[in-house]
């Protein structure tokens, strides 16, 4: 998430049990002075543990239908541009 980390007060709703919480710099989308190929590791990382043994990823995936477009970062197991991809 390029303007604000992944927070609470980001995320709405809580979503207690999530694997993310904690791992904010994991789940950002731009971390200054990181390289394109970096970031593309780090987010596949973040992938995995949304995909891999998040217990709330039903949950997110629907607090983030809700969420602006311009949301960038992985949430819920996909990586969001700011544009309207997820």
């Amino acid at each position: 998430m390029i303007a604000a980390p992944l927070s609470g007060a980001v995320l709405g709703p809580d979503l207690p049990g999530a694997s993310c919480k904690g791992r904010a710099p994991l789940h950002d989308d731009v971390i200054a002075g990181e390289s394109e190929t970096d970031r593309a590791d780090r987010h596949q990382r973040a992938v995995a543990v949304c995909l891999r043994c998040c217990p709330v990823l039903a949950a997110c995936r629907a607090a983030v239908a809700t969420l602006p477009r311009s949301i960038t970062g992985v949430w819920a197991g996909r990586v969001l541009d700011g544009i309207g991809h997820r």
